[in-house]
């Protein structure tokens, strides 16, 4: 049985089966996007057997010896955080610039910008793989008291040859740099940032492994859609509806039993894909503007039964 989970159930079925690449077709009614790349936070519909969220890593701006706030942390997940670990090494000769120059937070360490949930003074920075005094390539924060879920901060620092110089957000997802995030359970997650545009890179590392779904972007206008967590060379569906709640997958179907954090109403399945074999998935879609503000989004993977966060239009 091909990968229709839901396509009996409602008005659209699938609009293009998925390929060995992992390349999927899209219903225009999926998603809503914010500017600049940012991943949409879950909306707080989760399903009873969600997964538990993700953390989002980003870097956004034109350049990172310049941009105030060019680096984010937010916290979705439902478990605090200690610790985040930034490491640029895939590029051998790139390293954090703290020698003292005139970059950004006068060159001497990393410079706290927003912060929400959280104040500055909760994060102390070390530093690991000197290529020289003042060039590291690790940059560690560490949290204390943990980062709650729901919380944030930004910060400046500023990189040198980093795929190139000025820096700017998407030459993270370039290289790519490499995010470990350390929970307050014992857990961790080590993820890739995935460029989003030439200003803005993400990466989304989720709790436990969980299956998260990430949606970048404008709408109307492009976007990337991003599953991580997935089974490696798995199915997975992307299903969207009109709001949130408790739709249970009926028998018959492919995961039956399994509770959705969808209504049923308009429930669909907007894309079927297969997960590459590191259990990721992504591609890329133009999203009219019938579809901002309209629609909920949720992954399954067919491999585990497992749902994603909700993400909200």
């Amino acid at each position: 049985m091909r990968i229709q989970l839901l396509s009996s159930l409602a008005v659209a079925a699938v609009l293009c089966a998925a390929n060995a690449t992992g390349q999927a077709g899209i219903d225009p009614d999926l998603a809503k996007l914010q500017t600049q790349g940012s991943v949409i936070a879950p909306v707080a519909f989760p399903p009873p057997n969600a997964a538990a969220g993700m953390v989002s890593v980003d870097a956004t701006g034109s350049d990172t010896f310049t941009t105030p706030d060019f680096h984010g942390v937010a916290n979705s997940a439902t478990v605090a955080v200690i610790r985040v670990t930034w490491d640029l090494s895939a590029d051998f000769d790139a390293f954090f610039d703290f020698d003292g120059g005139s970059g950004f937070g006068a060159g001497l360490a990393p410079e706290i910008g927003a912060t929400g949930g959280m104040a500055a003074g909760d994060v102390t920075w070390s530093y690991a793989g000197l290529l020289a005094a003042g060039h590291p390539q690790v940059l560690i924060a560490d949290i204390s008291p943990p980062m709650a879920p729901g919380a944030m901060f930004r910060f400046g620092a500023d990189t040198d040859f980093f795929v190139g110089d000025p820096c700017p957000g998407g030459n993270f997802g370039a290289a790519p740099a490499v995010v470990t995030v350390d929970f307050a359970d014992g857990s961790s997650t080590t993820c890739t940032f995935v460029t989003t545009s030439a200003t803005s890179s993400v990466a989304d590392c989720p709790h436990s492994g969980g299956l998260v779904l990430g949606i970048s972007g404008s709408c109307p206008g492009p976007a990337t859609v991003r599953v991580t967590g997935a089974t490696p060379g798995g199915k997975v569906v992307i299903a969207r509806a009109f709001s949130p709640g408790s739709f249970v997958v009926p028998a018959g179907f492919p995961c039956a039993g399994t509770v959705l954090g969808l209504s049923g109403s308009g429930i669909a399945v907007a894309a079927s894909v297969i997960a590459d074999g590191s259990g990721t998935v992504s591609f890329g879609a133009t999203l009219p503007a019938a579809a901002c503000g309209r629609i909920f989004a949720q992954a399954i993977d067919l491999g585990s039964c497992t749902t994603s966060n909700v993400v909200g239009i």
